[in-house]
């Protein structure tokens, strides 16, 4: 503690309590609900993204790699007429992921 350090945890360490803690400290919420299993027909792969154009594909990256939803959103609307199902679940997990990371404030 004389060091700076605000608190510790003993070893070995409990998940609950190391959460906990990072909780108290970094002023953070963790969401422990349960998500339920995604069936294998529907999950993303990169063949299931394969029937996407390479330059679309990439600028989703990019979007996706500075958490930019607006962008993610308005890519996504342009396969929805072709590949209305993929575009579904695609927004469903921009979706997800904005709420999810902005429950950490």
């Amino acid at each position: 503690m004389d060091a700076g350090c605000d608190d510790f945890v003993r070893k070995p360490f409990r998940r609950e309590q190391l959460f906990a803690k990072m909780s108290e400290h970094m002023d953070v919420r963790f969401d422990y609900t349960e998500r339920p299993e995604v069936d294998d027909a529907q999950a993303l792969t990169a063949e299931t993204l394969a029937v996407l154009p390479a330059a679309w594909r990439r600028q989703v990256y990019e979007a996706a790699d500075i958490a930019d939803d607006k962008t993610l959103q308005a890519l996504i609307a342009q396969t929805r007429a072709q590949h209305p199902a993929l575009a579904a679940q695609l927004s469903e997990l921009v979706r997800e992921t904005s709420t999810s990371t902005s429950s950490w404030s």
